[in-house]
């Protein structure tokens, strides 16, 4: 009896050491972790094993098994990684007493190989969540066998990793985007720079800014764009032509539903012909001094309205039969 009472204060005393050592094992690793610029500490065969050891581990894991080796050629590797580590240095910005109950490490294939075969692995990249076995957090059916993150229905995106992590890891956290200073410091010193560039160059700049002809073309340009269908093709994505059933190709396709590249360019033109030929009888034709230029003028651009129009009223019949207007055909 005395025996037993002398060992059970001393037992009592080791529990608190064995504790401890457990997080001082928890708080090397997040130190390993913080010394990597994405808190992503890299692991290599020997490492893995005593990174995610299930005995005493009170602390969670996630692992990326990756190959971004260039003789790998491993796209989805390198498309990945940036996600994982933006969640990775958003969880190393919380309080080191927070962070250290969780780990985000790395292993590459050419320093994991074992790895890879002790998990059946035939690619990459491959995230595995490893629950802690002691503590509050160790699962109550003692089930502590890696979780696989689905890259395949989540997709390479920080966000759904972020979701997953927000379940399963004891703190709440964010995806950390940093302020782009250096944009916020530019952009003003530019906009000074350039009203003062303007106000020092404004004899230069003034006649060109207020010019009538600049701002009529650039409106007839715009007005043109729209109206030629261009919208609808960056909307809808349609090909610059199409193949009818004997191989011919066709620039102009039936319907109100249906549209191609070429059609909008050749519609336009007509747009831009009839609009030219409009400022030419209001504005060209009447500064002409000479008579008979003047008339020839009036006949000529008259001339080009009236085929031009015709030309784009035989199109509207094209892409509706019912259409009943023409001119010339």
């Amino acid at each position: 009896m005395k025996l037993s009472s002398l060992l059970l204060p001393a037992a009592l005393l080791l529990r608190p050491t064995l504790s401890a050592a457990l997080s001082i094992k928890a708080q090397r690793w997040a130190h390993k972790a913080a010394s990597s610029p994405d808190h992503v500490a890299q692991l290599d065969t020997a490492s893995f094993e005593d990174l995610t050891n299930n005995k005493d581990r009170d602390y969670s894991v996630t692992v990326l098994l990756t190959a971004l080796d260039s003789g790998f050629k491993c796209a989805p590797c390198k498309e990945f990684d940036p996600s994982y580590r933006a969640v990775a240095s958003s969880w190393g910005r919380l309080p080191k007493d927070v962070r250290s109950k969780h780990i985000f490490a790395s292993l590459d294939f050419q320093q994991g190989q074992e790895v890879y075969k002790k998990f059946g692995l035939t690619s990459a990249p491959t995230v595995f969540y490893f629950k802690p076995t002691e503590g509050d957090r160790a699962p109550e059916d003692g089930k502590t066998g890696p979780l696989m993150y689905d890259l395949g229905r989540n997709g390479f995106g920080p966000e759904n990793l972020l979701k997953f992590h927000q379940a399963n890891i004891p703190a709440e956290f964010e995806i950390y985007k940093p302020k782009p200073w250096a944009l916020i410091i530019s952009t003003p010193i530019a906009v000074i720079a350039s009203f003062r560039s303007l106000y020092q160059y404004r004899s230069l700049f003034l006649p060109i800014i207020t010019s009538k002809h600049l701002w009529t073309a650039v409106t007839l340009l715009l007005v043109i764009v729209f109206n030629s269908g261009y919208m609808w093709n960056r909307i809808r994505d349609a090909p610059y032509a199409q193949v009818d059933r004997q191989g011919r190709s066709q620039w102009i396709i039936g319907g109100f539903q249906q549209q191609v590249g070429a059609e909008t360019q050749v519609v336009g033109a007509m747009y831009a012909g009839l609009a030219f030929a409009i400022v030419a009888l209001s504005n060209l034709v009447p500064s002409t001094r000479d008579p008979g230029r003047q008339r020839i003028g009036v006949f000529l651009w008259s001339g080009v309205l009236i085929v031009l129009f015709s030309l784009l009223m035989s199109i509207f019949r094209l892409k509706n039969g019912g259409y009943p207007f023409r001119l010339l055909f």
